[in-house]
């Protein structure tokens, strides 16, 4: 219905003695019904379960976004700076923008871990529904633990495999200095056959795990100083070499079960993201609320959180995990016990966490 058809539709219903007042009226009430429904949407885009999994998601993709950005070549990294600049447009600034990710959502893990809200939800405990949702629970929370563990037999695996390369093959310092101390960012770009001892002279820092981009970069350098047709020459000849090495590498990887490894990890991890959204959206219980803080914090923290050295987002959780142990039941009191009966073990050592 438009907002001249709910007029309307008023205006017969009372027929009113002064008929544009009430019009005024009408129109008043309805813009108070118009601005409380958008209050109460932004509230919900805030504060509902649906709105922290995107944010979380988009957290997550900013911070991929500046590891790739963090990885890019200099001589690229300065090209989009000097692009942006002459096309008046600014640069992402990754860090700002997960940092006021980070303090919504630390808005929202105050609510997970509010214990008003735990209380009022303990009622599905002792109900034949609170059994059902239980036991929905411990299957995700299971599956969960057991992916964990799964992956770190595979990655025990991946070192093992990694180890059997040879250096050029594995992942290394893309640069050597005037010491013949490599250095620099750690690719996974293959080394340059034929290493010199130095970088060639003092202050000189030579690339030695060069990627396709780099290659290109050299092109336009050396076409300046030595000619196109000589440059293209030497451009092509790098390229035959660092293709063959790269297949070879390839090849390796392949052949030591390190691909599929790989590939295999990075399957199960969005399984787990996938158990992790599931467990949130179910609804509240005393269970559902230690496993959610747990999920919630671990995408937070660091690698490496104890039971007696906990690191900052988990401070609060195993103060609440402490408060309601004797009330957990099943996969999920198994877990906080586990954490609480070995408080030296790292979560990920634990299964609670994925590395």
């Amino acid at each position: 219905m438009t907002r001249d058809s709910q007029i309307a539709a008023v205006i017969k219903l009372v027929v009113p003695a002064d008929r544009a007042r009430c019009t005024s009226f009408v129109v008043s009430a309805l813009n108070d019904i118009d601005l409380a429904k958008r209050d109460h949407q932004h509230e919900d885009d805030l504060a509902s379960k649906s709105a922290k999994k995107a944010l979380r998601a988009h957290r997550a993709a900013l911070n991929r976004a500046r590891a790739t950005h963090a990885g890019l070549p200099d001589g690229l990294k300065q090209t989009l700076e000097a692009s942006a600049k002459t096309f008046a447009r600014e640069q992402i600034d990754f860090s700002a923008s997960i940092d006021v990710c980070d303090r919504i959502l630390e808005l929202h893990r105050r609510r997970v871990i509010d214990f008003p809200r735990i209380k009022a939800a303990a009622w599905a405990k002792n109900t034949d529904a609170g059994h059902s949702l239980d036991a929905e629970l411990d299957a995700r929370w299971l599956e969960r633990e057991d992916l964990m563990r799964g992956d770190l037999i595979l990655r025990e695996q991946l070192d093992h495999a990694r180890a059997k390369l040879p250096d050029w093959a594995n992942t290394g310092y893309s640069e050597l200095d005037s010491e013949g101390n490599k250095c620099g960012l750690e690719t996974g770009w293959p080394e340059i056959a034929n290493l010199p001892e130095t970088s060639g002279g003092p202050g000189v820092i030579a690339t030695i795990r060069p990627s396709p981009y780099d290659y290109k970069k050299r092109l336009r350098i050396e076409a300046d100083v030595f000619g196109r047709e000589t440059a293209v020459a030497r451009y092509k000849s790098r390229m035959r070499a660092f293709i063959a090495r790269r297949r070879e590498q390839t090849r390796l990887m392949a052949d030591l079960g390190i691909t599929e490894a790989e590939r295999q990890l990075e399957q199960r991890a969005d399984r787990q993201w996938d158990i992790g959204s599931a467990i949130m959206d179910l609804p509240p219980s005393i269970n559902q609320a230690l496993a959610a803080a747990i999920i919630d914090a671990g995408q937070e923290t660091t690698t490496g959180c104890t039971a007696n050295d906990p690191t900052k987002p988990f401070v609060g959780v195993f103060r609440l995990a402490q408060a309601l142990r004797s009330q957990a039941t099943g996969a999920v009191r198994a877990s906080i016990d586990r954490i609480f009966d070995n408080p030296d073990e790292t979560l990920e050592d634990l299964a609670i966490l994925p590395f």
